[in-house]
């Protein structure tokens, strides 16, 4: 299948492959609507001024000159991760699920 005919079976809002290839939204990706709400709020986080989030490692990062740099805890400072390019885990941007959550229709 090529590019654009991937493109164009992609569910509006879904924007990211899981790890069984479906589209899903950055929501899903994080678990839901709550877990979701509380990793874009920065509450799990002292983390200044993440980009964005790896939901398989639990981590927020932040992207300087093409390089990720994850945020340690424990050290309490980022550390140089590695190529955004190579980066193989799925991952989510802390705007775009703020833009997410924001547009979600009330139940």
């Amino acid at each position: 299948m090529t590019k654009d005919q991937i493109q164009a079976n992609k569910p509006d809002g879904a924007n990211h492959l899981d790890n069984k290839g479906d589209f899903v939204t950055a929501i899903e990706l994080c678990g839901g609507q709550g877990p979701a709400e509380m990793i874009a709020s920065l509450c799990l986080t002292n983390a200044p001024c993440p980009e964005g989030y790896f939901p398989q490692l639990k981590k927020y990062f932040s992207v300087l000159d093409g390089m990720v740099y994850i945020y340690y805890e424990k050290q309490h400072q980022y550390l140089e991760y590695m190529n955004l390019e190579k980066v193989y885990f799925n991952y989510v941007w802390i705007k775009e699920l703020r833009d997410e959550l924001k547009n979600l229709q009330p139940l």
